[in-house]
């Protein structure tokens, strides 16, 4: 029987035990065997009819529970879905793919500690129960690459590299593959796992491994099928080495395959932003903000990117939204001071230097706000200084050379009734 008519046959299965539970609603065993079957089959509004009526007739039936966090977490209710895994473990099912899907379920509602907790009790029913099946049962890939994601998230770099290198060793070994082979056109590419080595391209290449990071995006990119997290690792690597056209073409591949992916549309608007296309830069960024609305630099570039318009208000708003998310970034206080001392609030400029040169005394944003201010003041000389000082200095927060941008605010600056610096 090809895949069409099994998939015809479970259908029409499925559709003889929705007319069964017409004439027995309470069954348990029909409601479970409709809804596995469903699940399989997709059949997603059909199930949604019927789980409320089967959870209100047997809440306590943990299977049932499994099937309805599954659902809950494909709706993307991770909340509802996690509450569906802890009620069928807390009856006493131990299964390891509910586990599995608590820990799923934790990572995408971005409760990272949650998800390394729960994926360290896994670790432990996989050990316990020697679950070392050659078919894959103890879910070794899953767990580690949920692992080094999660880890990655929490910022625990070096933990992640180590899952990932224990994993991609373990399936090296059996493929006599190691890390570092270059895979060309006539290398066998199916002994690589392009997720792994993607998301370790990516780890490393935000641990400041370029060269490694470099490697494992390469072998990564040996697939058929574009890595995601191959193409923002080495988009990201490229826009490091100056290689901008490179990193371009990775980015929008990136963002071709996956619309909302917000870090390569990050990427992007950087591009932009260091080529002084404004306007590109700013559509670029207000994607990813919207896709990735807790990462402080895009915020904060998207600030920029509206300051070099002269749309204060909305740079204001962009540097308050990067605030809102890490009060301690220095960047962030220094562009609230750049803001007021554009709008001549020489004391709250005062204060935000302050803070933002308590935090990084060599810092951009601060540094052009005192800038202003020398300016506000005719203070040429002092302004003059600083400009020198500052213009060809990089800033790997932002990942630009600001020159471009000090040298199109000063030439701003000199256009002023009374210029002050020349």
């Amino acid at each position: 029987m090809d895949s069409s008519s099994d998939l015809s046959a479970r259908a029409e299965q499925f559709a003889r035990l929705c007319h069964f539970l017409q004439f027995d609603p309470d069954n348990l065993n029909l409601q479970l065997d409709a809804i596995a079957l469903g699940i399989e089959i997709q059949a997603w509004d059909e199930i949604e009819k019927l789980l409320p009526s089967a959870l209100q007739t047997h809440p306590e039936s943990a299977e049932l529970a499994v099937h309805a966090g599954f659902f809950s977490m494909r709706a993307d209710d991770q909340n509802q879905a996690q509450q569906h895994f802890q009620r069928a473990i807390e009856s006493g099912l131990n299964d390891i793919n509910i586990h599995y899907n608590l820990a799923l379920s934790y990572y995408f509602s971005q409760d990272y500690s949650s998800c390394d907790t729960q994926l360290a009790r896994l670790t432990e029913l996989v050990s316990e129960a020697q679950e070392e099946a050659a078919d894959g049962s103890n879910l070794t890939r899953e767990r580690s690459l949920l692992s080094a994601r999660c880890l990655h998230h929490l910022d625990r770099m070096d933990e992640a590299v180590a899952v990932l290198n224990d994993y991609l060793n373990t399936i090296n070994t059996s493929s006599n593959v190691t890390p570092d082979t270059t895979i060309n056109s006539t290398s066998n590419a199916s002994t690589v796992d392009t997720d792994a080595e993607g998301l370790m391209a990516l780890i490393l290449c935000d641990n400041s491994q370029s060269d490694s990071a470099m490697a494992h995006a390469n072998r990564a990119m040996q697939a058929s099928e574009p890595c995601l997290e191959a193409l923002i690792a080495r988009g990201s690597l490229y826009t490091q080495a100056r290689r901008y056209p490179e990193a371009y073409a990775d980015f929008k591949k990136a963002t071709d395959a996956h619309p909302k992916v917000g870090r390569a549309w990050s990427g992007i608007g950087q591009l932009a932003f260091q080529d002084m296309q404004f306007d590109d830069a700013k559509q670029a960024l207000e994607l990813a903000v919207t896709t990735m609305p807790d990462h402080v630099g895009t915020w904060h570039l998207l600030a920029w990117t509206h300051l070099m318009q002269n749309q204060i208000e909305q740079a204001e708003q962009a540097f308050n939204k990067a605030y809102d998310l890490d009060r301690n970034f220095a960047e962030t206080h220094g562009g609230l001071a750049s803001i007021y001392a554009l709008k001549g609030d020489k004391s709250a400029a005062e204060r935000h230097i302050k803070i933002a040169e308590r935090l990084d005394p060599s810092g951009l944003s601060s540094t052009y706000a005192r800038m202003v201010l020398l300016n506000n003041q005719g203070q040429k000389s002092e302004a003059q200084a600083l400009f020198d000082k500052l213009k060809n200095t990089p800033n790997p927060r932002l990942g630009i050379t600001p020159k471009h941008l000090i040298d199109a605010k000063i030439a701003e600056l000199k256009d002023q009734q009374n210029p002050t610096i020349n």
